[in-house]
């Protein structure tokens, strides 16, 4: 018996079905193996090199470099109790200089120092008002209102006041007498250091809380109150002695860093600028204390370093938040306080964080270019270029790349590249520091630093000829040997001199003559002299 070839008509329909269904099935099944291979999970481990980590240790247990350790000991290298301003600000402030939930780790690492006597602690203008203030409100003998503290002590530390014009600050400087004492004594030492104490396992930059630098301000807010009262006395060399406190201290602070240290220092050393000219300003003022302080600020190096922090403090800082995000750390996470963040999560697997981290120093290296750029119009363009680039960055993640993202995203491995430099470009856009305002700040403390000095040496050729000089060269060679230039266009200073004074100014960051006002639109660093409001 024959079989036949082919199966009966009535069962052909039925065989196709089935097919086309294995067909479909063996599809879909090499579809799920192609998507499960691309999306295997396939973690890129951090290579630890200068393009990548930028320093090869000390490492965590995960292999991920410590960035907190590092930057400690940097800051630690050569550290003493003897020479450590801290310490002794640590007694004439008390341990609230450091945030509660690092206070007892960072007094234990500086070998738990003398904490001094609780009741002889710098006490602020701020709270002293508060536990003198009636039911009402009023102050004590006056009727100065609480309100009022901020124009009261911006007022007394620029310019010169007596005790009869404001008893209750006076006996609030007296009371403070002890910790200001700690105070210039600390800013005769050489080094500033805090220990970086994180509480994260691993540690990291964003954690490590250095210092509370609240009544560290309000302390010399207090000296330079205090210099003005002793200039009005005619005390100009203990009003001096004050003065250059103040600028020790803003060297000292800048020791620390990330541009937050930078930014602290310069409370103190504006502070410094100010009660100076208020000095240099004063008609009785001898010739020869005028020449100790110019010959005192002569000494003084510039108070920040802005190029330093972006290079190490501020670069590891977001090379370390990387790291995190590496982990399994969302953003979002990584921004909150760390008593609120959630555990880290896995890492997203289909992100090369190698990649990112070069991204990532290709733009500090950028950044730090900038900043060494040798001269103010330089480096305000090359700061300008950069943020332009970054905005727009920023503004690139509209519709289309989110729609972008999702269809990488489904790709896989084979995308991993283009996905990571799309999401590197989103985190560079949110986690780069703003650079040129501090960059500003910078270069208008070393401009106020230069025109203390110039106004030093025209006090010292009024007392020595009885009138200001014509102009600015006539102060050579006997008072100065160079005459500045106008740090912000290199073109001469502007000096006006006038029958009863003078003014002298730089143009200021805006690099426009705005006949030496400051404010609105205007923006010239000025010495005026007689101060304003004065006869």
């Amino acid at each position: 018996m024959e079989l036949p070839l082919e199966p009966p008509a009535e069962l052909i329909p039925g065989l196709r079905k089935r097919r086309r269904w294995r067909y479909v099935v063996g599809v879909i099944a090499a579809l799920v193996v192609v998507f499960a291979v691309l999306h295997w999970p396939s973690r890129t481990k951090i290579i630890i090199s200068r393009e990548t980590t930028r320093i090869d240790g000390p490492l965590n247990p995960d292999g991920t470099v410590n960035y907190v350790a590092a930057l400690d000991a940097e800051m630690s290298d050569g550290i003493t109790p003897e020479n450590n301003a801290a310490v002794l600000l640590i007694q004439a402030l008390g341990p609230e200089m450091f945030q509660e939930q690092v206070r007892a780790e960072s007094l234990q690492r500086l070998g738990n120092p003398s904490l001094g006597d609780p009741n002889r602690r710098f006490v602020s203008w701020k709270r002293w008002l508060e536990a003198r203030a009636s039911p009402s409100g009023s102050q004590p003998g006056g009727s100065q209102k609480a309100k009022d503290w901020v124009e009261r002590i911006e007022l007394a530390t620029t310019r010169p006041w007596s005790e009869a014009s404001d008893p209750q600050m006076a006996e609030w400087l007296r009371h403070n007498a002890h910790a200001l004492a700690l105070v210039v004594e600390a800013s005769r030492r050489e080094r500033f250091y805090v220990p970086m104490v994180s509480g994260a396992d691993p540690p990291n930059v964003l954690d490590a809380i250095m210092v509370a630098f609240g009544d560290m301000r309000s302390a010399c807010r207090a000296l330079a109150a205090r210099a003005m009262l002793r200039l009005a006395e005619g005390n100009f060399r203990s009003a001096w002695g004050d003065v250059m406190a103040l600028h020790r201290l803003a060297r000292l602070v800048s020791q620390c860093p990330t541009l937050i240290g930078q930014l602290v220092a310069m409370a103190p050393e504006n502070l410094a600028a100010e009660s100076a000219v208020a000095i240099a300003a004063d008609p009785k003022l001898p010739a020869d204390q005028a020449r100790a302080a110019l010959a005192d600020l002569q000494t003084l190096g510039p108070v920040t370093d802005v190029a330093r922090c972006l290079d190490r403090g501020e670069r590891f800082f977001v090379l370390d938040c990387v790291c995190m995000m590496a982990r399994g750390m969302p953003l979002d996470q990584i921004q909150r306080d760390p008593s609120d963040r959630q555990p880290p999560k896995k890492a997203a697997a289909n992100l090369d964080w190698n990649l990112m981290l070069r991204a990532f120093n290709h733009w500090y290296d950028r950044m730090v270019d900038c900043a060494n750029r040798p001269s103010y119009p330089q480096r305000k363009q090359a700061f300008d270029d950069l943020e332009n680039d970054i905005d727009a960055l920023r503004g690139g993640f509209g519709p289309l790349r989110i729609i972008k993202l999702i269809l990488l995203k489904l790709l896989g491995l084979p995308a991993r590249a283009e996905l990571t430099r799309i999401i590197g470009d989103l985190l560079i856009s949110m986690l780069m520091p703003g650079t040129t305002h501090a960059m500003e700040l910078q270069d208008r403390a070393i401009m106020r630093l230069e025109l203390d000095k110039l106004a030093f040496a025209l006090a010292a050729y009024k007392a020595d000829k009885g009138a200001w000089p014509a102009a600015l060269e006539d102060l050579r060679p006997d008072c100065l040997k160079d005459i500045p230039a106008d740090r912000f266009t290199d073109k001469p200073l502007i000096y006006k001199p006038r029958p009863d004074g003078y003014i002298l100014y730089s143009v200021g960051p805006n690099m426009t003559d705005d006949g030496g006002e400051e404010g609105a639109n205007a923006d010239d660093l000025a010495v005026k002299v007689p101060l304003r409001g004065e006869p």
